[in-house]
């Protein structure tokens, strides 16, 4: 899409495009989505299956509208959706407090998505009291032409069912409201006291002798075929530092080698001209 400064963002020809791009990324946030959740279901079915427990509650998602993207931009004074990090979401619901970290293991140690940015609001709260932990990861795909893969970033959230039942007070009582002052700080007591009790619940649950795991033992079965790990997955096993992230969209040619083409870790390919890097 042009960037030109004095596009008109009200003009039919512009909204015409942005319509246009948005529900070709739509597409691709739902079948990155359908993948993501595909392999957290197969995750957690695998866990109860092997061990009796899941560290993985439930999982959500969602696409950004096409109004909410329009408002968006306009606010950001951006031009191109492709700017964007978080037009689809994934969210995880935990039982415990720890099985955060258990799942966010799990998904590193996947293949095909990639750990592009990571924000720990467990270690840092939001001052309202929000603790999750949200990662941005680039989902790897492939289509109807095998010389393409397309890497598309989708937004995952992982809390605890005690804080998504506090986000969910939050987002009836206060979400894009003047919030009163005392109605503030009583959320923020809240959100201590939640914690707290989930604290009590973690050690409940370890003295009735339930202790989570992040590996199934369906390993074990005649259909497993044991694989060397990735290089990307043994350096994501060394460290917690994400890979710098960037969103851009290139055109797709057929590559003339019968390797597939895939996009460089600092870009998403899609079908139009390329956007720069830009922080969401």
């Amino acid at each position: 899409m042009d960037k030109n400064l004095d596009i008109d963002l009200d003009s039919l020809d512009y909204l015409s495009e942005l319509r246009a791009e948005y529900e070709e990324y739509k597409f691709l946030c739902e079948c990155a989505i359908r993948n993501l959740t595909a392999r957290l279901t197969n995750l957690q079915e695998e866990m109860r299956l092997s061990t009796g427990y899941s560290p993985i509650k439930s999982v959500e998602s969602r696409i950004k509208s096409f109004t909410s993207t329009r408002q968006k931009l306009k606010a950001r004074g951006a031009k191109s959706i492709y700017e964007f990090q978080d037009i689809g979401g994934v969210r995880i619901i935990t039982l415990f407090d720890d099985d955060i970290d258990r799942v966010v293991k799990m998904l590193r140690a996947q293949r095909s998505i990639e750990v592009v940015k990571i924000k720990d609001y467990i270690k840092d709260p939001k001052p309202n009291g929000y603790q999750s932990f949200h990662m941005i990861v680039n989902v790897v795909l492939h289509l109807s032409d095998p010389d393409t893969e397309f890497h598309v970033p989708i937004e995952i959230q992982i809390r605890s069912a005690a804080m998504d039942l506090w986000s969910a007070w939050d987002h009836a009582i206060n979400y894009k409201k003047d919030c009163i002052p005392e109605i503030a700080d009583e959320f923020v007591e809240m959100a201590e006291g939640l914690g707290k009790q989930g604290k009590k619940a973690m050690e409940a649950r370890n003295k009735a002798g339930i202790h989570p795991a992040t590996t199934g033992k369906i390993g074990q079965s005649r259909f497993a075929v044991r694989q060397e790990p990735d290089e990307a997955l043994k350096t994501s096993a060394k460290t917690s530092t994400p890979k710098k992230s960037s969103v851009t969209k290139k055109s797709i040619t057929k590559s003339s080698t019968s390797k597939p083409r895939t996009a460089s870790p600092k870009e998403n390919t899609t079908k139009k001209a390329s956007v720069k890097n830009n922080k969401v």
